[in-house]
């Protein structure tokens, strides 16, 4: 028997079978295309998406050779697809960290007062990654398109669709929207209105770990016997192949092995990586080091009013944080490092590394792990600004490398990524833990914390041990719990993290580092702050 758990970030999905005890019976990842028509626009094809996860799916459930009880899926927010009303996609989908939106945010504040917003609705407003901007965006650059609309699909219920899943989107997810009322989990109809978007479009809300429907059930949509991405009856390649709508093809016949399987939406991709890691009690604190690199911290019920206070201080209320999975507790973002984290690397790679790329790719290795072996073991005096072009969600960021000599070598300049996107995450990490509660110690999981030199600069960078699990990829481990516990393998989240999450490595910080780098760190806050201030002023 295998639980399988599929995690679609931003440049790429995973999926894995696991064995009830946790052991990976089959890994398989693979990239798909990120457009950038225009300065600011990020777009990906929803199909090409379809078929990536698709492909994985397929030789995780060959590879794996058991019977696949639970299928959980966990995605990034905000971005979602639109059906015509021949289940046909119509557009390519806006990424999360797309850029433009300013203007309907503006008009947004113009109609709903922040303190008014947060409580009737729990939350201030959208901000620029949420969905309900990409609406509004899309409807003033076509004010006939959600006319046409006649389905929305949020990421997980939209892969899951494919294998019969029902249109249903899990209460972690649509929280992403900037559309959500947190106060009565159901969508807010005037918003959505004032984006163009029919409310009776949007998928039902139920909570994250609902079962929504069984492998092989009516509803497949695109897993058919003519395989993902072939042609529907319009002829545009979105309606699935032949056979998607009388069962799912593969999934009922050459793959027989996932029929009945239960199909659970897993939230958010970092609320999933949150339980593949164990975090199930108030004051764990987790690094995602994936293409967005960030922190979350579980909080429960005493810490609210801490959490209000920090905000009154800092000048801003907060956006409520999500309601976890785990009794009691509350997910709360602790900070970030805008919206490029590991990618960063990926861009590193593919502009500074094309040779050792090519190398690796001719000899089946990673980029990542032969590059570590090759940066400097001392810190550097660099400064990288991160933030290449994608900013975070309240201002555009630039991006930059300073402090270069003749001298300056790839590797310093790869080993300064990794510092300074460390810098960019520490500042929410430092003000929640000097304001919110001491955080002992951190779980890293992601791609980063593959690395071994990358997690020990952020452990020196944060003076905290930093450790990561067994568990490799916290987010597809997550939803494939949280698939086992619909499944009826585990009572709850917190005996499926009891019974399999295991510490792999502890790092520790070294004092000497962590003081250099706490210098590094105030030059670094200067520099940001005075190329962003001259190139992209607040308004």
């Amino acid at each position: 028997m295998a639980l399988i758990g599929i995690d679609v970030g931003g440049t790429g999905a995973k999926a894995v079978a696991y064995a009830y005890d946790g052991t990976v019976l089959k890994y398989a990842y693979k990239e798909y295309t990120m457009k950038n028509p225009e300065p600011g626009a990020y777009m990906f094809d929803p199909r090409e998406l379809r078929e990536t996860v698709d492909s994985i799916v397929r030789e995780v459930v060959i590879g794996c050779g058991e019977e696949v009880v639970g299928i959980g899926c966990t995605t990034f927010g905000e971005s979602f697809v639109c059906f015509d009303g021949d289940d046909n996609i119509m557009c390519d989908s806006i990424m999360y960290f797309d850029t433009r939106g300013e203007d309907s945010i503006k008009e947004f504040s113009a109609i709903w007062q922040p303190e008014k917003t947060l409580e009737a609705y729990g939350f201030q407003a959208p901000n620029r990654i949420s969905s309900l901007v990409k609406m509004h965006v899309m409807n003033k650059a076509d004010p006939g398109f959600f006319s046409r609309v006649k389905k929305i699909r949020m990421l997980p219920d939209f892969v899951l669709s494919g294998y019969g899943g029902g249109h249903m989107c899990d209460d972690s997810i649509a929280s992403t929207t900037g559309c959500y009322n947190y106060n009565t989990g159901e969508w807010i109809p005037e918003m959505l209105k004032w984006a163009g978007v029919d409310p009776a479009i949007m998928p039902k809300i139920v909570p994250i770990g609902s079962i929504i429907g069984e492998a092989g059930g009516g509803g497949a949509a695109w897993a058919g016997a003519g395989g993902a991405g072939s042609t529907g009856s319009t002829g545009s390649g979105a309606g699935g192949g032949a056979g998607g709508a009388s069962g799912g093809g593969w999934v009922t016949g050459g793959l027989g092995a996932m029929r009945g399987a239960k199909l659970v939406p897993c939230g958010h991709d970092h609320t999933a990586a949150s339980l593949g890691v164990g975090m199930c009690r108030a004051g764990q604190m987790m690094n995602e080091i994936g293409t967005v690199d960030i922190m979350m911290m579980l909080i429960g019920e005493d810490d609210l009013p801490k959490l209000e206070a920090m905000a009154q201080s800092g000048g801003r209320r907060p956006m409520r944080p999500r309601r976890h999975v785990t009794r009691g507790n509350y997910v709360m973002g602790a900070g970030g490092g805008g919206l490029t984290g590991g990618a960063i690397l990926k861009w590193f790679r593919d502009h500074f590394g094309l040779y050792e790329k090519a190398e690796c790719a001719r000899d089946g290795l990673s980029f990542y792990a032969e590059y570590d072996k090759k940066i400097p073991a001392e810190p550097t005096n660099l400064i990288v600004l991160p933030q290449f072009g994608t900013g975070a969600p309240g201002r555009n960021q630039i991006g930059g490398i300073l402090n270069m000599t003749m001298a300056t070598t790839n590797e310093q300049i790869y080993r300064a990524f990794m510092e300074c996107q460390s810098y960019a995450v520490y500042t929410g990490f430092k003000r929640v833990n000097e304001n919110m509660r001491k955080v002992d110690d951190i779980i890293a999981l992601g791609g980063g914390a593959n690395s071994a030199e990358y997690m020990q600069i952020r452990s020196d960078v944060f003076n905290v041990p930093i450790k990561t699990t067994m568990t490799e990829q916290g987010g597809t481990y997550g939803s494939a719990m949280l698939a086992g516990v619909a499944a009826g393998i585990w009572g709850s989240i917190e005996e499926a993290i009891d019974a399999t999450v295991r510490i792999n490595q502890v790092f520790e910080p070294n004092p000497a580092n962590h003081a250099y780098y706490m210098e590094m760190y105030e030059k670094y806050m200067k520099v940001q702050s005075a190329v962003n201030d001259a190139l992209y002023p607040l308004s």
